[in-house]
């Protein structure tokens, strides 16, 4: 092979590496947000009537409130 067949290859992995962290890093990023969202009150309010309503979960608004 040529050096620069060889330059080609090795830059077409960097690539593909680079590819895979920015997907992989996307989406930690997007579980993260997603994960943070569960904390702030306007979150808590929209889900407060799907646990008030489920069989199994209902009794945890009397221990912890909404």
């Amino acid at each position: 092979m040529t050096t620069a067949t060889q330059n080609k290859i090795a830059l077409g992995r960097n690539f593909e590496n680079a590819d895979f962290l920015i997907i992989q890093y996307g989406l930690v990023l997007i579980f993260l947000w997603i994960g943070l969202l569960k904390f702030l009150p306007f979150e808590a309010e929209a889900i407060q009537p799907l646990v008030a309503n489920s069989p199994f979960m209902s009794w945890m608004l009397s221990v912890f409130g909404t």
